[in-house]
């Protein structure tokens, strides 16, 4: 085995084994976790205060209602008139290429699923 596997070996082995947990280290982890937790609240609240007031938020409905404006039925009326009277050229070579249905199975096998029962 050469150097780097065992190197790789032990450091795969050190992760499996993970940190040893009692009630020592706990405490002292739950104690800086704590402390972090407490520092973020502290941070996000002073980011609040100088963002200004929650009165200027919109709510979900007041979101949800202005993205709705934007697709009215009468702008959606609009554009399908439009598109009714503007001319569309089809280039029909793209589709005269049959190659690639040959593999294709048509034939209808809706006839076989409609005998089943269903399970009940």
């Amino acid at each position: 085995m050469s150097e780097a596997e065992k190197e790789e070996l032990a450091v795969r082995k050190r992760r499996e084994e993970g940190t040893p947990v009692n009630d020592s280290t706990f405490a002292d982890w739950w104690a800086r976790f704590q402390q972090e937790q407490e520092q973020a609240i502290a941070e996000e609240g002073a980011s609040e205060k100088t963002n200004g007031d929650d009165d200027d938020k919109l709510t979900g409905f007041q979101i949800f209602s202005e993205k709705a404006g934007v697709f009215s039925l009468e702008k959606l009326e609009a554009a399908a008139e439009e598109m009714e009277n503007e001319e569309f050229e089809v280039d029909e070579e793209l589709f005269d290429d049959d190659e690639d249905l040959d593999d294709l199975d048509f034939e209808d096998d809706e006839d076989d699923d409609s005998e089943m029962e269903p399970d009940i």
